[in-house]
């Protein structure tokens, strides 16, 4: 590389510059040591005092300059074979050698020239430093930020950027053809090149840009050709394995800046434009959800999360979870068949969790499941609204509380649908209040429940205290004391008149029939009395007024009212071509019939139902079993009957004899009234009810939410009310509008003059 030439006619100082330039010469043709670093230094720092910083500046600028175009000569004459990697050197060469060596001959231009430059920018706003290039208004540079750029104007010249642009996308595209081995280390130094000239943004505008738009037209045709000719699962493999190419390449290859901006490119091409497809293919996630291929959703899943693209598919695993529900709570021998509809329902939540444990979770640092969070959301509304649906037309109010806690009935009771084992047990109580957590009218499962149970401790039907009380403590560490209270003095009254029976059987009393009686306090049963007076045989009668008068005398200040309509008679019965006597167990309606039978042989059912005061509807469930044989054939009618002219089933004038030819296989016989599901009309008195005692509630959580904050905008203390009841029931807007006007009428709040929505309490 030739030096040079000496301008004699310069001043000392212009000799002292061709002397450095000389020697940035000398450096640059790999002669650094015919140089004197300590003489170059002293004449930089001689030309800096002499107020020459700016001439040394242009000449080792210039030096650089004609240096580096041998450099771009050299380079425009290699092939494509050779050019990234002699690019690689030459940069390497110059900015690690070359620059630095210089830097070291003129440090004093940085440290002392460049110094006073930018204190006297700072000192004079309108001063305007010295620099390199046409930008003038920037402060000075230094001699390695001045190389650079030298550098970066070098590649631009004869095509070089641009030519190494193209090569480095030709070589990835290769790589990912799998036609060539990896050059990640050469295109990582090539890449921080790129990043360290940053002229005028060079990386980006020469390399990224462009990188990223080749990376989007090769994914756009292999996502065509391959997504048609796969199943989704193969497609999303092979999508993983391309994102995992791809993050790894983008590591070792190019700037951290560009990997968010190439993985989102790459994800909207391969996975969210497809997205639609990816769902309703013929072996996308809707066949995956009704196959039931869990597999397979986690692998979607995966990658979906991956490329931010996971709420579509949430969104369509929630609705169909939504869909399987609400079919369902639809189906018409699911709602015949309460106990079914809660086993489908159970069986699907088990579903569910099945799913959001192994498919929608992601592993965490320690190698545990992580969950989704979103995604159980979802599943958790998409229950919330399958348990709060209705059946359709026919039902207005949704059954699945009363459903739920006819279940439990059956599982708690003794037969053959009973819980056997405490594992079992707390098994099926935590899955049930899984589902009651979703209902938002949780008392009308109270009001079930509590009828449910009574017939359970009434009729001795209860499988066993430690089972019920089970259930009790789950529901009340779940929803506190206050819910379970009535249900919990239901037992204390169970256990009460235990003892009261035992100092009964001790009492000096007249007892005709031994009697068993359960004392029950009103206000936390689910019973009615008789709405018409019931007739009693005198026998039986007189003995209950016997215990009357002795429980009175205890309790004076109490009142006994009785339910005939509840509890069992065991009686002691012959039939004349019977050769023994049977035990038959009954109800107490059933038997004040059967006596009846003690006075009269025959009887028609208009008679009966006038001599015992038992309504028609009742009657009719009383009469059925005693006139009409089982279904397992263990035994004859009691009664036989004959149905009057022009009746179809109980009318009127059906007529009813003792049946003498009874027969059973067993000594002990029960026969117990029907117990039918809840009619249409009896729904509608139970919903009736409910609404009743949700009145005073919701009053009481109005005045209590007014009372604490005087003065509250309505919005807001709708707000606060269902916040404060939610956990029995969620009321609309309209009842609690409704409450509101009340309490205004009865002077407990008073709306606000000038702003009718904010509420006054009255104190």
């Amino acid at each position: 590389m030739p030096m040079f030439e000496d301008d004699s006619s310069g001043l000392e100082s212009n000799e002292r510059v061709r002397v450095i330039q000389n020697s940035i010469i000398a450096i640059f043709s790999r002669q650094a040591c015919r140089i004197s670093y300590p003489f170059l230094y002293n004449a930089s720092h001689q030309l800096v005092q002499q107020s020459n910083g700016q001439k040394l500046f242009d000449a080792v600028t210039e030096a650089i300059t004609y240096c580096l175009s041998y450099y771009r000569d050299y380079l425009s004459g290699k092939a494509d074979a050779e050019f990234l990697a002699t690019l690689k050197t030459v940069w390497h060469d110059f900015y690690y050698t070359y620059l630095n060596l210089t830097y070291h001959l003129v440090m004093p231009l940085d440290k002392q020239w460049r110094a006073k430059q930018d204190t006297a920018a700072k000192g004079k706003t309108s001063a305007k430093p010295a620099t390199t290039g046409n930008n003038t208004g920037a402060p000075p540079m230094t001699v390695n930020e001045t190389g650079v750029a030298v550098f970066g104007n070098m590649l631009q010249e004869k095509n070089c950027m641009a030519r190494s642009r193209e090569l480095i996308i030709t070589t990835v595209r290769a790589e990912r053809n799998g036609e060539e081995p990896p050059h990640r280390g050469l295109l990582k130094e090539l890449t921080e090149m790129l990043v360290t000239i940053s002229l005028d943004n060079a990386y980006v505008k020469c390399l990224e840009t462009q990188y990223i738009d080749d990376a989007k037209e090769f994914f756009h045709t292999e996502s065509e050709t391959y997504f048609e000719g796969s199943s989704v699962v193969s497609y999303l493999q092979r999508v993983a394995k391309r994102l995992d190419e791809e993050e790894m390449r983008v590591d070792s290859c190019l700037h951290p800046t560009t990997k968010p901006k190439l993985m989102e490119a790459i994800a909207q091409v391969l996975v969210i434009r497809h997205t639609d497809r990816i769902v309703e293919k013929d072996t996308g996630v809707m066949d995956m959800l009704k196959d039931w291929r869990l597999a397979d959703l986690h692998v979607v899943y995966d990658v979906f999360v991956r490329v931010n693209n996971k709420d579509r598919l949430i969104e369509v695993i929630g609705q169909f979870c939504r869909d399987c529900g609400q079919r369902i709570v639809r189906d018409k021998s699911n709602n015949d068949s309460p106990l079914q509809m809660v086993e489908h329902l159970l069986s699907l939540h088990d579903q569910y969790t099945d799913l959001l444990n192994h498919c929608t979770y992601t592993l965490a640092s320690d190698g545990t499941k992580k969950v989704d969070t979103d995604c159980k959301t979802v599943v958790s509304d998409a229950f919330t609204f399958i348990m709060n649906e209705t059946a359709g037309t026919e039902h207005k109010e949704p059954r699945q509380a009363e459903f739920l806690s006819l279940y439990l009935d059956q599982k708690l009771k003794k037969g053959k649908e009973q819980v056997t084992s405490d594992a079992e047990l707390h098994t099926m109580i935590d899955k049930v209040l899984v589902l009651f957590g979703h209902l938002k009218q949780k008392d009308v499962f109270e009001k079930y429940y509590k009828k449910h149970l009574a017939r359970r401790l009434l009729n001795s039907k209860s499988a066993n205290d430690e089972n019920e009380q089970a259930f009790l403590g789950k529901l009340k560490e779940a929803y506190g004391q206050a819910f379970v209270n009535h249900l919990v003095h239901m037992f204390n009254d169970i256990k009460k008149s235990e003892d009261l029976q035992k100092e009964w059987k001790d009492a000096p009393a007249q007892k005709e029939v031994d009697v068993s009686v359960t004392v029950l306090t009103h206000v936390h049963w689910p019973l009615q009395t008789p709405k018409r007076p019931i007739q009693v045989s005198q026998t039986v009668l007189r003995t209950l007024n016997a215990y009357d008068d002795w429980y009175c005398k205890k309790h004076k200040q109490r009142r006994l009212q009785w339910c005939y309509n509840q509890g069992t008679a065991d009686i002691k019965a012959s039939f004349a071509n019977a050769a023994k006597k049977y035990d038959i167990v009954m109800s107490t309606y059933q038997m004040l019939v059967v006596l009846l039978f003690n006075e009269q042989d025959k009887w028609v059912f208009s008679d009966l139902a006038d001599r015992t005061g038992i309504t028609i509807e009742e009657l009719r469930r009383v009469m059925v079993p005693l006139s009409v044989a089982p279904k397992d054939k263990k035994h004859s009618p009691v009664l036989k009957k004959k149905v009057g002219p022009n009746e179809k089933g109980l009318g009127p004038n059906t007529s009813f004899m003792v049946n003498d030819d009874f027969k059973s296989k067993q000594i002990r016989v029960r026969i117990l009234p029907i117990v039918t599901k809840e009619t249409a009309e009896e729904v509608k008195v139970t919903e009736s009810k409910i609404h009743e005692e949700r009145k005073p509630m919701l009053e009481a959580a109005i005045v209590r939410v007014m009372k604490s904050r005087k003065t509250l905008a309505l919005q807001q203390l709708q707000i606060d009310v269902v916040q404060q009841v939610q956990k029995r029931f969620t009321p609309d807007f309209k009842f609690i509008k409704r409450s509101i006007e009340d309490l205004i009428q009865r002077d407990y709040l008073k709306r606000d003059d000038d702003q009718p929505d904010l509420l006054i309490y009255i104190s």
